[in-house]
């Protein structure tokens, strides 16, 4: 068995913190979904141009937009819904 070698100043993931940017440590956030539904073509998914629109209006309620997830799948994979992710610090 070839012995395992780690280059010269790396750490070990468990023993290191990786902040994340924009978020402070030991905050507790609170979360708030969106579900949209994109349009299927035959090669492509198509959103409707209003996701700009939650997302806007979501930031000015101070909601921070942090992603999406595929809420639902086809059989083939074409994804059917997805919901938008927003959160903030709990007061």
């Amino acid at each position: 068995l070839a012995a395992r070698r780690r280059h010269k100043g790396a750490q070990c993931a468990k023993n290191s913190r990786f902040p994340v940017r924009g978020r402070k440590e030991n905050t507790m956030y609170e979360y708030f979904y969106v579900k949209i539904k994109p349009t299927a073509g035959f090669f492509s998914l198509t959103l409707d141009p209003e996701y700009r629109n939650i997302i806007d209006h979501a930031a000015e309620e101070g909601w921070r937009y942090v992603g999406y997830l595929p809420a639902s799948q086809s059989a083939d994979g074409c994804t059917n819904e997805l919901d938008l992710i927003f959160e903030r610090e709990k007061a």
